[in-house]
């Protein structure tokens, strides 16, 4: 992902930038806040705003059990990349925890 689509992404997914839909309990994004150049990078990139996707319960588990077979996402690599969150030289593998501090 590239640092122009970072900033349009951004943009559409401020906290200040969505009505509440209380019938199906989601936020929706105002993509008319877009400029027309930054619309055409999100449909470029394949990104579709508001696009729902209802996940079920057994759909996901699956999908999860099948991550453990990832290389990329072994308990090593997992557990070093928080390690060196936690230590300071690798910020964004303490990013979830990060963003729950308030």
């Amino acid at each position: 992902m590239n640092n122009k689509l970072m900033r349009v992404l951004k943009k559409l997914y401020h906290h200040s930038n969505n009505d509440y839909d209380r019938e199906r309990e989601v936020s929706i994004y105002k993509t008319a806040t877009l400029t027309p150049a930054e619309q055409e990078l999100l449909h470029a990139s394949g990104w579709v705003p508001n696009e729902l996707q209802y996940i079920r319960h057994d759909e996901i588990i699956d999908k999860l059990i099948k991550l453990q077979t990832n290389p990329f996402l072994s308990w090593s690599s997992v557990s070093s990349a928080f390690i060196a969150g936690v230590g300071g030289s690798y910020p964004r593998a303490i990013s979830s925890l990060a963003s729950s501090i308030p």
